[in-house]
């Protein structure tokens, strides 16, 4: 008999498993644990960051919460040339684009959905991005919650004029696939 715990952390893998291939077998990035990341980052003799793949999907991206504790989201990507697109629009495409990715999956009754406001605060006031994306999936979110969400990031609830400017967009599977195609199929790896 599977708790709904249990069943959470199974499913909460779904987004997951969805993403990493399509990143790596149709786009080209590379994946690495965040603590490879990190080495070659703060490392003076090996790679150099510039020298770190175009396109790069970096798992299990830590953190400082709201609550000042350690805290991780399932994805880092770091990309060169990204094209603005409509799922996710960026002003001034940077050469080097840097976007968190939070997954969040619910396909049966449970307190996912209750976590939205955490979760969007944690994505102003917390995570370092500009860019970040919540990634949702499931279908079986209460009534209103994803509605919630978008319009907290579209009003942009609770943010300050001396708060950082963040892009945080909240996608569904089928968006996001559509900006992954629109947003990196353009430009070539090589």
């Amino acid at each position: 008999m599977t708790t709904h715990g249990g069943r959470a952390n199974k499913t909460g893998k779904t987004l997951e498993s969805i993403v990493t291939p399509t990143l790596t077998s149709q786009y080209g990035f590379e994946v690495w644990d965040y603590l490879r990341y990190k080495k070659v980052l703060e490392s003076k003799t090996e790679l150099l960051a510039g020298e770190l793949p175009k396109r790069l999907l970096i798992k299990r991206a830590p953190f400082t919460t709201l609550y000042g504790s350690k805290g991780t989201t399932e994805f880092l990507l770091r990309a060169e040339n990204v094209h603005s697109t409509p799922e996710f629009p960026i002003a001034n495409p940077p050469s080097q684009f840097i976007c968190r990715i939070e997954c969040k999956w619910q396909q049966s009754a449970g307190s996912v959905d209750e976590k939205f406001p955490y979760l969007y605060l944690s994505c102003v006031e917390a995570m370092t991005e500009s860019n970040i994306i919540i990634l949702h999936g499931g279908g079986k979110y209460r009534v209103g919650a994803i509605e919630w969400l978008k319009n907290a990031v579209q009003t942009r609830k609770y943010v300050t004029p001396e708060m950082p400017q963040k892009n945080i967009r909240v996608l569904g599977i089928e968006d996001f696939m559509k900006w992954v195609s629109n947003a990196f199929d353009r430009y070539s790896v090589l």
